[in-house]
């Protein structure tokens, strides 16, 4: 069974050649996600994420919670 995590992309950054996302998901922490899979994401996207990588961007009119 697979899992996914919505959430919002609230910054983006280099990590060592590796783009990385802090992506907020509604939970205390935001989560660190590796952006390899999906690299056009941008600050302010609806991100579909799985084991630490962004796999898709979103239409936030489309996403339920």
């Amino acid at each position: 069974m697979c899992l996914g995590v919505t959430g919002v992309v609230t910054a983006v950054a280099d990590d060592g050649g590796v783009p990385m996302a802090e992506v907020d998901t509604g939970r205390a922490e935001p989560v660190s996600a590796c952006l390899l899979t999906c690299p056009g994401v941008a600050v302010g996207d609806t991100v579909l994420l799985h084991s630490g990588y962004v796999l898709a961007v979103l239409d936030p009119q489309e996403v339920t919670s």
